[in-house]
């Protein structure tokens, strides 16, 4: 055992948390392609050279999803850039056809913002009804999903099947900073997020098929006489319930502990580690351990093309009504909604009034072509223009 972890006590801590959200944008089609992403299709049918990464496949951006993603970033008090543009992010897994996937990292198209959320009596015992805590965000930015894995574990033969369908569907992943303190305000974070962004119409928020998942980011800070040493942070992958948020954080944090405990391993002393969830079992488990350096640089890369740059100017801008905002805000007044989810009437109809100019979207050097069914047009060079 480590000398340090001989000066704390198991109570002596406190929780850290921070979320990063996927919300599948209300689009009809991917990203970069024509294609539909309508759930429940044959798998591999909604596929084409574009999101195959098929080579001399030239990508066309999706008007509605930079509309979307202005919208939400409004709604959650961000900045939006005046310049913005794609990254790669590389790594190779057998559902990502073009070995890298196209992300934003250093120019999000939305940079800080806040989320308010109400205080739960069980949280804070002294605190009323009407107090909110307010959870600072990093940034919302733009990417484009990866295909889905399917591994035949049960009839023990060890198949794996890949289904690119989902493949270059449109995300807007929102982080926040890890100013959540248990399971539970996690839990309600999501819930007010979710809400937001189905009365926007930025997402029809299903879990169940995937439309919203959340990555938790956890550790614990071990305080005792002015002394405080964090434990390393725990990054725990692709949980798609409000159940799922809540169990898998309140394991963490009982193993976390339990591990600082035995070892004594502070942050910096032991690799980052992300875990995955098992719902069965109701514990997490070891997927991968990256040392600092490899988390900081997350394998990205700048996108080689101009194209990909994006300027504010091109885009609609989305406008918020401050003079009704105030009105609203006077009158917050909370209301519960079916199925247990607690929001508030002036974040519901606040959200309901952003107003959205759209003129002709085009940039410089990459056209910006609204949705439209059907397949990739033959020619390439007709579609970018």
């Amino acid at each position: 055992m480590n000398d340090t972890a001989t000066d704390f006590r198991a109570s002596d801590y406190r929780v850290v948390i921070g979320l990063e959200v996927h919300v599948q944008l209300k689009t009809q089609t991917k990203l970069f392609c024509r294609c539909s992403i309508r759930f429940g299709q044959p798998p591999n049918s909604q596929v084409c050279p574009v999101c195959l990464g098929l080579p001399g496949a030239l990508p066309v951006l999706n008007a509605h999803a930079i509309e979307l993603a202005c919208r939400a970033g409004a709604a959650l008090n961000c900045e939006l850039a005046d310049l913005t543009k794609w990254d790669r992010k590389n790594y190779f897994y057998p559902d990502l056809p073009k070995g890298y996937q196209t992300s934003q990292y250093d120019l999000p198209i939305c940079s800080g913002g806040y989320v308010d959320i109400p205080i739960a009596p069980s949280v804070h015992p002294t605190a009323s009804q009407n107090v909110y805590k307010r959870i600072r965000l990093v940034r919302a930015h733009l990417e484009e999903d990866a295909g889905k894995s399917m591994h035949d574990e049960h009839s023990r033969k060890a198949d794996s099947k890949i289904d690119l369908n989902r493949a270059g569907t449109p995300l807007l992943e929102i982080v926040s900073e890890p100013d959540l303190s248990c399971a539970e305000e996690a839990k309600t974070y999501l819930s007010e997020l979710r809400l937001l962004m189905v009365y926007l119409g930025v997402s029809d928020g299903n879990m169940q098929e995937g439309s919203l998942r959340a990555d938790a980011n956890v550790n614990l800070h071990f305080v005792r006489d002015g002394k405080t040493v964090a434990t390393p942070i725990v990054e725990v992958k692709n949980l798609n319930s409000f159940r799922s948020v809540e169990r898998a954080i309140d394991f963490e944090v009982a193993r976390q502990s339990s591990e600082f405990l035995r070892t004594g391993l502070a942050i910096g002393q032991a690799p980052k580690q992300t875990r995955g969830w098992n719902d069965a079992l109701g514990q997490t488990e070891l997927q991968r351990q990256k040392e600092e350096e490899a988390v900081q640089a997350g394998g990205r890369l700048p996108r080689a093309s101009k194209g990909a740059h994006l300027s504010r100017r091109h885009v609609g801008l989305c406008r918020r009504d401050r003079r009704r905002e105030a009105q609203e805000q006077e009158q917050r007044t909370l209301v519960w909604y079916a199925g247990g989810e607690l929001a508030t009437r002036w974040l519901i109809t606040r959200a309901l009034h952003f107003s959205i100019s759209t003129p002709n979207l085009a940039t410089q050097t990459c056209c910006l072509l609204p949705e439209a069914h059907g397949p990739m047009p033959t020619s390439f060079s007709s579609a970018v223009g």
